[in-house]
């Protein structure tokens, strides 16, 4: 059998390990200058040069060079909100979204010298979670249950836009019941019409509309045990597959009160985020608020505030790459590179690289 090599880069190779699998990569990971303390709460990744990010303090990053330089962006006025999520349609296309109230969403179509709100809610009790596209146009957005329902924002005109879906179609919410903004992954599409929302107290379920956000169905991911601090923080969904049924799916979790407890970390889907089962022997070690599938690759990454590991069998099981914990993952759509961002402004790089 071939080797998994694993490095980590800190000016020089540091540590390194050995995982027997095929199909050899070089694992490379690099610490990237942010020029920012704030904390990072969401990346994107357009291609292998273009990445943005966004956290706290109104802070929004943009880098062109695949994060090797950053430009600090602000939208003038709203220095305070905190951007918990964002959406890039180009280069210099980008929707970026603000949690608590008034949640606001804004759009930039000239590389963030110029914003224009799309959204505003001013309710107190609103709180969002997160937003993901299906499609250049179609976009949902969700938040904390508001009474008995759950808002679900709908757009289709790639964010210009958004209107509340109409109340007799909101999911029926669970007493207190909510999601988790932590790394802007708590809600994935998985092709233009199929849209999966992970929520947090009191059971970790699972929202699934297959119709574009009209309407919705309830699962369990079974991350969810009465625990204000338990239950689905991010969900994560191969593309490469033949039929939605056939899907593979990964909702991490834990708590961010425990980090170091392993239980109710991973869950895993075959069937497109419709039955769900926790993987316990060799799973994540500890709290994760992060996941994603390497494009074109067998492999995920989870993070959390304790560290980061790594799958290489598409999350039947894992390995610890690092105790660097971060906030957020993104992923180039080449699979080139993986970038994790956290607290302090932290942004590191992952490469990919095969052996011959």
């Amino acid at each position: 059998m071939k080797k998994w090599l694993y490095f980590t880069l800190v000016g020089t190779l540091i540590s390194s390990c050995s995982f027997e699998q095929k199909d050899p990569y070089i694992l490379i990971q690099k610490p990237l200058q942010s020029n920012t303390e704030v904390s990072i709460r969401s990346i994107q990744v357009f291609d292998d040069s273009t990445v943005w990010a966004t956290g706290n303090a109104g802070t929004i990053l943009q880098s062109h060079d695949a994060g090797e330089n950053w430009e600090i962006l602000t939208i003038p006025s709203h220095e305070s909100s905190d951007y918990r999520d964002i959406q890039l349609f180009g280069k210099k296309k980008a929707v970026v979204m603000s949690i608590g109230s008034p949640a606001k969403i804004f759009r930039t179509n000239n590389g963030g010298k110029s914003w224009w709100m799309t959204y505003l809610n001013e309710d107190p009790d609103i709180f969002l979670d997160g937003m993901a596209f299906l499609n250049d146009k179609i976009g949902i957005a969700f938040g904390d249950a508001i009474g008995t329902r759950i808002p679900i924002l709908r757009t289709v005109n790639g964010g210009n836009s958004w209107v509340m879906i109409p109340e007799a179609n909101l999911p029926q919410a669970l007493p207190n019941e909510g999601g988790f903004a932590a790394s802007g992954t708590s809600i994935r599409s998985i092709n233009d019409s199929t849209v999966i929302i992970g929520l947090g107290y009191p059971r970790g379920r699972v929202l699934r509309s297959t119709d574009k956000g009209l309407t919705w169905e309830f699962y369990l991911s079974h991350l969810g045990n009465n625990e204000n601090s338990r239950g689905v923080y991010s969900l994560a969904f191969k593309t490469d597959a033949n039929s939605i049924n056939n899907t593979i799916g990964l909702a991490v979790g834990g708590s961010w009160e425990d980090p170091s407890n392993s239980d109710l970390v991973l869950s895993r889907s075959k069937d497109g985020g419709v039955h769900w089962t926790i993987v316990a022997d060799n799973a994540p070690s500890g709290y994760r608020s992060a996941v994603g599938f390497v494009p074109n690759k067998k492999i995920a990454i989870c993070t959390g505030t304790n560290g980061t590991d790594m799958s290489f069998d598409d999350g039947l099981t894992w390995k610890s790459f690092s105790t660097e914990g971060f906030n957020a993952i993104g992923f180039a759509p080449s699979g080139k590179f993986a970038y994790l961002a956290g607290g302090n402004g932290r942004i590191s790089r992952i490469s990919f690289l095969a052996q011959e």
